[in-house]
């Protein structure tokens, strides 16, 4: 591809009712994963549901057994809607994650970064909505690419708000990229810190 160009997202095969039926009585494997999907998620799945599913394998190439997995972990966070494990069957197939390794490694760091994520919303007093795809972006920067201390983290929240009366990400960003600038890891070491911020 050349420079600027984006690759298209495969468009979303349609399956006719009788299409489906062909399939399922030809195709043991697709066969038993619509059973076992419909297991997993409690009901049976309707002609559209199946035709989402053969998607997972025709169109985004995932394998049967990392579908399955795919939608054990769906199960497990109690969304059973087809729609919700396709956008899950997308994302794993444009980062390629293809085998039951990298599911199971994605799936850990996922519920690592929840975890972390969690902390921060406690930590930061967010208790009635959602991170945002910004703030979690932020979060993961700070606690992964940055390795900064939780410490660190509240005192940048704690000098963000005694600024501007509220937890603003950019500004705390602002704070910590400074911070990791200057080489500062932990509380200790912020007696290091040249930059003066308004008060």
């Amino acid at each position: 591809l050349s420079a600027g160009v984006v690759a298209e997202k495969p468009k979303k095969l349609q399956y006719k009712p009788d299409e489906i039926s062909d399939i399922l009585s030809s195709n043991k494997d697709l066969s038993q994963l619509v059973t076992h999907a419909e297991t997993i998620f409690g009901k049976t799945l309707s002609a559209s549901e199946i035709s989402t599913i053969f998607n997972f394998y025709d169109n985004y190439h995932l394998p049967i057994e990392v579908i399955l997995m795919l939608l054990e972990h769906c199960a497990s966070l109690s969304k059973t809607s087809v729609r919700y494990a396709e956008k899950i069957a997308i994302s794993w197939s444009e980062e390629g994650i293809d085998t039951i390794e990298k599911a199971k490694d994605h799936l850990q760091n996922s519920e690592k970064r929840e975890k972390v994520c969690r902390k921060f919303k406690k930590l930061l007093g967010i208790t009635n909505r959602n991170l945002s795809d910004a703030e979690y972006a932020h979060i993961i920067q700070w606690t992964e690419s940055m390795e900064m201390s939780s410490e660190l983290i509240k005192l940048a929240y704690e000098k963000t708000v005694m600024a501007t009366g509220n937890p603003s990400f950019p500004y705390m960003n602002g704070i910590l990229q400074s911070w990791y600038r200057q080489g500062i890891k932990t509380t200790d070491e912020i007696s290091k810190d040249k930059q003066v911020y308004p008060q």
